[in-house]
Parts: C-alpha cells; sequence; structure tokens
C-alpha cells in the first residue's frame, strides 16, 4: 500500500441491515466511489446522473466501466461518526469503497498515516452536501488512483509530456552546434590522437590479485549489455594490461534497478 493510502473499517447502513466494509483512504483519487458489484450485493437504489463522467486510471487509460452514469446514495459509520454519501459507481478492482479528495477536503479528519488511526475534530457541525450541482464545478473527467504503481504513474507523465525539439532546448547561439547535443553525436568517441594519454607498466612489474564480486544472473547479464554497448561507442576496448579492476553493483531508489561501480 502507498503512503497517502490506507484501509479504514466502516459500517455501511442500507436501509434494513448493516453492513461492516473496508474502504480505501485514498487522498490520490479525485472522488468517492462504490463498486458497482458492491452495489448490486447491497441492493441500494442508484440515482442516474444528468451528465455521465468518464472515468480514468492513473496511466489515463480508461476505467473497466469508462463511464459513471449512476451514484449510489448512502450512510456510513466510521467509529461513532454518521454520514451520509453520494457515491459514483465504477468498477474499482479489488476494492468495495473508496474515500478520496473530496470526503477529506470535506471533514478533514486527523490521520496517523504511519499507525492508521483516524480522528474527526470534535464539536465539528457537519453540512452534508447534495451531489447533486458537484459535477457543474468540475471537469466530467475523474481519476481513481487506487491501486496504481509507480512505474503506472511514470509512464503517464511520460506519455503526456511532449517531447521538445532540441532548438526549443538550447540558446540560439548555440544553434550552429546543436549536432553536439543530439544523442547518436554523443554516442562515440573521439579519434585517437598521438598525444593520448596512457600508462605504461614496467617490464617484470609485480602484478596484483584483483578481487571478483560475484554477480547475479541480472547483475551479470547488467554487465554484459554495459561492455557490449561501450566496446560498440569505442568508450573502452579490450585490455592489454595483467591486471584489472572487477565490477560490482549497487541498488539505486527506483524499484530493481541497479548502478555500475568499477573498484579501483
Amino acid at each position: 500500500m502507498e503512503r497517502n493510502s490506507m484501509h479504514i473499517p466502516l459500517a455501511l447502513y442500507t436501509g434494513d441491515q448493516i453492513v461492516e466494509k473496508l474502504a480505501l483512504l485514498d487522498s490520490g483519487a479525485e472522488g468517492n466511489f462504490i463498486s458497482r458489484i458492491t452495489a448490486q450485493k447491497l441492493r441500494l437504489p442508484l440515482t442516474k446522473l444528468e451528465k455521465r463522467v468518464k472515468v480514468l486510471n492513473v496511466d489515463g487509460t480508461l476505467n473497466t466501466l469508462a463511464y459513471v452514469t449512476h451514484t449510489a446514495r448512502v450512510t456510513l459509520f466510521i467509529g461513532d461518526k454518521k454520514m451520509t454519501e453520494d457515491l459514483m459507481v465504477s468498477g474499482l478492482g479489488g476494492e468495495q469503497l473508496i474515500l478520496g479528495m473530496p470526503w477529506l477536503r470535506h471533514y478533514n479528519p486527523q490521520i496517523n498515516w504511519r499507525n492508521g488511526e483516524i480522528k474527526f475534530p470534535p464539536r465539528r457541525k457537519l453540512n452534508i452536501k447534495r451531489f447533486k450541482g458537484i459535477l457543474d464545478q468540475t471537469p466530467a473527467e475523474i481519476l481513481i488512483r487506487a491501486k496504481t504503481s509507480v512505474s503506472q504513474t511514470l509512464e503517464h507523465k511520460q506519455k503526456t509530456e511532449e517531447k521538445k525539439p532540441i532548438e526549443e532546448l538550447i540558446p540560439d547561439f548555440l544553434l550552429d552546434y546543436k549536432r553536439e547535443f543530439e544523442k547518436h553525436a554523443s554516442e562515440r568517441f573521439p579519434e585517437s590522437r598521438p598525444y593520448d594519454h596512457a600508462i605504461e607498466l614496467k617490464p617484470g612489474i609485480e602484478t596484483l590479485n584483483c578481487k571478483v564480486y560475484p554477480l547475479s544472473p541480472i547483475e551479470q547479464q547488467l554487465q554484459n549489455e554495459f561492455l557490449t554497448n561501450n566496446l560498440h561507442k569505442h568508450y573502452i576496448r579490450p585490455l592489454k594490461s595483467p591486471m584489472a579492476s572487477p565490477f560490482f553493483f549497487v541498488s539505486k531508489k527506483e524499484k530493481g534497478a541497479f548502478r555500475l561501480c568499477q573498484d579501483y
């Protein structure tokens, strides 16, 4: 579970019974939702919206139901706090209810995200607003953030950002040299010159024992790709020296990413 979401227990009053449910409290969701399956099982009366609302997942794809066309008015109990909400009926994957930013903004509960505690400010007068009219001020698109990964978020960001031409990225006085900023031009090594630096070993010098780090299959594959790519670009070349420096990898902050290091 991501840091800005957690599950909270609540009781849902259906008119003739009280059913205990788990709701996903998610500050990244732009609406309050109930799954279509849950609404059907509880036989909740539905209200048709005057204007349907497009529902997007965080990666920009349409939700399984594509559009919200109905809402369900429910009475919720969280602890001793009673509240009435109009929840949008949509596909929520494995979730049954999602309370998003509209709910958080309205009730402004005190949340301890570390231990999962939620408290409501005491002696607050609650004015429950009807759902009618809300969509007049809200864009006809709703984002469901629940159950999404960091990679989906990054993918969504990458898709929405247009790639700018290099002419817009460098100052005008450097336009004559724009080729030097292109990726293709950088993927080569300068031609060899007579004054290139070299380390010449003295004959008969004692060699050093180089420590070899054991690599996992993934790390071995990454090392092979590094060697292949850089040999092709002439960034590196086969070694003539009897001594070498070994490779090892350290993990990056990004999950599954590694940084290649050389132990000199």
